[in-house]
């Protein structure tokens, strides 16, 4: 008597096992990259909320110069003007702007004036946190350079591109 082995019909066991193997990689992929895209837009928002409460607080406290003993200190040399100390212009009901000592040097164009709030612009070729309120005759505005926000990014996504694909190479 001998033994006749079943001919199997259809793709072979290596070609299944491919098919599984690629389909897993492609979940695993697509599910890192949602997860990497809500990681970055979490940190970036939670980054933006602490601006926001520092423009809101820097707004709502009285507004006063340097201290004599730390003063505001220079500017970087990159970006002259924009430190991460607040910067602050009052614009008087006559139009002129009178600005804190770190935002001396640092201009804010008149479609800003009178922003309510928070939003981020471009000023000096910066982008900058601004929001703004009266106060007794006058309007404030405050501005908080996004630098913390984009040199975060600029760590947190190549990092998650090299996981990424580290991940990938491994599954």
């Amino acid at each position: 008597m001998s033994l006749r082995t079943a001919e199997i019909h259809g793709p072979s066991l290596q070609a299944l096992s491919t098919r599984v193997a690629l389909a897993t990689t492609a979940i695993v992929g697509v599910a890192y990259v949602a997860i990497a895209i809500a990681v970055a837009l979490i940190v970036t928002n939670n980054l933006t909320s602490q601006i926001d409460a520092r423009l809101a607080d820097t707004l709502n406290r009285p507004i006063q110069g340097p201290s004599p003993d730390r003063g505001f200190g220079p500017p970087p040399p990159d970006h002259p003007g924009l430190e991460f100390s607040p910067l602050i212009w009052t614009i008087q009901p006559g139009g002129a702007v009178m600005t804190s000592d770190n935002a001396s040097t640092v201009t804010l164009p008149a479609q800003y004036q009178h922003v309510v709030g928070p939003e981020t612009v471009t000023i000096n070729g910066v982008e900058v946190r601004i929001a703004g309120r009266v106060r007794n005759d006058d309007y404030i505005v405050a501005g908080l350079p996004m630098t913390s926000v984009a040199q975060t990014q600029g760590i947190l996504i190549p990092a998650e591109i090299g996981v990424g694909a580290f991940l990938l190479l491994v599954v």
